[in-house]
Order: C-alpha cells, then structure tokens, then sequence
C-alpha cells in the first residue's frame, strides 16, 4: 500500500496509518513522495527502482520460487511525459524477470464512462489502453464533494502472476479519510460454505417480517461458543420465516 505523503499531515490519517501498521504486521518507510507499507516477515526487499512517477519494488515473497515486482505508479499531468512513463515501464517490465504487480493512480482512464463530471481525454486514453487491458469497479476517486468521479486508481497484474494465483480478486474498500478508494489484491480463495439461508427481497416489502425475525431472535437462547451460537440463531430464526411464509401461503 502507498500514499502520497502530501497528505498525512492530519492526526486522523496519521492514526488511520498507525492502525493499518499495527493491524497487517508492516512498518512504513519514505521513497521520495511516496511513504509505502512494507511487510516486515514475508516480503524481502532486493532492489529499488525509482523515478519522480513510479517506486518500484523487486523482491522475495514466502513461499514464491520467483522474484515478485510491485510497482507504485503516479503519472504527471502532461501527456507527453505520460506517454514516456508508458514506455518506460513496458522496457522494464520486459527486462525485469518476475512477477508483476502494478498498482497506483494512473490519472488516466479507458473510456468515457470511466469520468463522471470531468474532462474525457481521448489521446490519453489510446495510449492508456495501448499499455493495459482491464475491467473493475465503476469509480474509484471522488472529488468536489462526489460531483466529480473517475476510474483511475488500479492494480494491474501480468500472466505469470494469473498463472500463480488464478482465482485472484480486486476488491474496493470504503473511502474513509482519503478521495481514493483503497484497493486490496486478494490471492486466497475465501469459501464460507452454502449460504445459512435464501432470503427474498419482497420479504421486506411485508409490515410483519421484521417483528417475525425479532421475535425469533428474542426468544433464542444458547450456551456455547459464538460460531455455533451464530450458526443456531441464524436456524432458528430462518425455520421461523419458514412457518410464517406457509402460514401466509394458506390464507
């Protein structure tokens, strides 16, 4: 994880920081504008390479047989020296053997619909996916109040890494204390099982439902541990939907 660190002047983001430190096991440290979240037990560190618009990190990750490269991106404005940032890191990506993570605001989107409210440039977006090719979340930056939104945060990943990890995924987190949505690679495969129970919308709809759910769970009582209490109340209060929805299928 990156951020510019223009903006960690205020006590609220700098405890925000300190928390996520203290919560993923990383210690931060400075890379010209960049402070960047390094973890301290299964990442080692082996090179650095840095310019004013990228931070760029080859290193060994636990487990992995490969070097694994994670590239912090932050384009300038002008679309000349955007293009120049473009080839810059393709030759790199082509020298440097290894997994590739790139992550990072691109300042730059795919299409039109990737901008609410802001200037579509069409240039940029040629060269932008000249050099990647992506889906994702709708937005991910927010400016102005919300009157202003845009798709340019985004990390970007090469076929070895698919090859290691195919079932990745990319998901958004809330915005909190930052214009950009924080986003999180994910590599383990998250199973919870068949889902407690279906539930249906138009139950909603329904003035009695919440007092049946209530109820349900008012009348519960269980001595055990909490995942299995879980789990119990979760059947007591879905067998109660049950008889209520054949209850209400006979009048």
């Amino acid at each position: 994880m990156t951020i510019n660190i223009k903006v960690v002047g205020s006590s609220a983001k700098m405890e925000w920081i300190q928390r996520l430190e203290r919560a993923c096991g990383c210690k931060w440290s400075i890379r010209w504008s960049f402070l960047y979240m390094e973890p301290k037990y299964f990442f080692k560190k082996n090179q650095v390479f840095k310019n004013q618009h990228f931070l760029i990190i080859m290193g060994s990750l636990q487990g992995v047989e490969v070097d694994v490269i994670v590239a912090n991106v932050y384009p300038p404005q002008c679309q000349a020296l955007k293009n120049s940032l473009w080839t810059s890191l393709l030759s790199l990506i082509n020298t440097l053997d290894g997994i590739w993570i790139l992550m990072g605001d691109f300042n730059d989107v795919r299409v039109p619909k990737d901008r609410m409210n802001s200037q579509f440039c069409e240039l940029g977006a040629r060269k932008f996916n000249e050099f990647i090719s992506m889906g994702g979340r709708k937005y991910t930056y927010m400016t102005d109040g919300g009157e202003k939104l845009s798709k340019i945060d985004r990390i970007l990943v090469g076929p070895k890494f698919m090859g290691k990890w195919p079932n990745a995924s990319l998901i958004s987190l809330p915005r909190e204390l930052s214009d950009h949505c924080p986003l999180v690679l994910l590599t383990l495969i998250c199973d919870f099982g068949p889902s407690p129970f279906r539930f249906f919308n138009n139950w909603l709809m329904d003035p009695n439902f919440g007092d049946v759910v209530r109820e349900a769970a008012a009348s519960f009582q269980f001595n055990g541990p909490p995942d299995k209490l879980l789990s119990c109340k979760l059947w007591k209060i879905n067998n109660a939907i049950k008889h209520w929805e054949i209850k209400k299928m006979e009048k």
